[in-house]
């Protein structure tokens, strides 16, 4: 099954606001609380582009996928790329960090930052 991946991209990205977010970046108030909630029956190819730009994403970030019943869900299927996982964002794990290790663990994050940029 194919579902809108826009809340835990979100959390990733820590928006704590997601409807606000995305009004701030040009969608309507309508809009925006049908995306945020993931709650939109059509999404056209504008918005996508749009949610791409402002959340720095692909088009297949906006989704996940997980294996219907009778359904087999392997690694040589294609979808398995977007399948469904439970991420948490980089503010959650910095919370378990001690103060004293706060700025090692900020450079690191730093230098993986730099290894991923395009």
């Amino acid at each position: 099954m194919l579902k809108f991946n826009i809340k835990n991209l979100m959390k990733i990205r820590g928006i704590s606001e997601p409807s606000a977010f995305l009004r701030k970046n040009g969608f309507s108030k309508n809009t925006s609380v049908r995306i945020a909630g993931e709650k939109m029956v059509t999404i056209s190819p504008r918005q996508v582009e749009r949610l791409c730009v402002v959340l720095r994403c692909l088009p297949s970030d906006l989704f996940c996928w997980s294996a219907d019943k009778g359904e087999e869900a392997t690694e040589s299927h294609p979808l398995w790329k977007i399948r469904e996982k439970g991420v948490g964002s980089v503010m959650d794990v910095g919370k378990g960090i001690a103060a004293d290790k706060m700025g090692e663990f900020l450079e690191r994050v730093k230098e993986v930052e730099n290894n991923f940029k395009f």
